[in-house]
């Protein structure tokens, strides 16, 4: 034991750069750790972001098919015509036509009924 501390003493010169290189070299794989956990929680978070926008853009789709579904329709463009005349001549009266709500319809059902 004598003679692996005189041996070592007799070469510190040599031990002082081998320490200093391995403690920089551990000094740089926490700082590469480190990075690595923040690029993990940064994924994470952009992930999250995709998701919902990946949500707002289908309901968004699917609002545009529906405005297309009322604009493309034939009352929709029967109504825009400005000529009166014209404008009669396309529209379906039945499609004009305001369906009774469910109270409407139960009155005039209790109506039947009662009489």
């Amino acid at each position: 034991m004598e003679d692996l501390l005189r041996y070592m003493f007799a070469y510190f010169w040599v031990w002082i750069p081998i320490l200093g290189i391995l403690a920089g070299s551990f000094s740089e794989w926490l700082k590469h750790k480190e990075k690595l956990a923040k690029l993990g929680q940064s994924t994470g978070d952009l992930e999250t972001e995709v998701d919902s926008l990946k949500s707002e853009r289908a309901d968004l789709i699917r609002r545009l098919q529906n405005l297309e579904a009322i604009v493309t329709h034939e009352v929709w463009e029967a109504r825009q015509e400005k000529d009166p005349v014209r404008r009669a001549a396309r529209i379906d009266e039945a499609l004009l036509e305001v369906e009774p709500s469910d109270a409407e319809r139960a009155a005039k059902l209790a109506g039947r009924l009662r009489s």
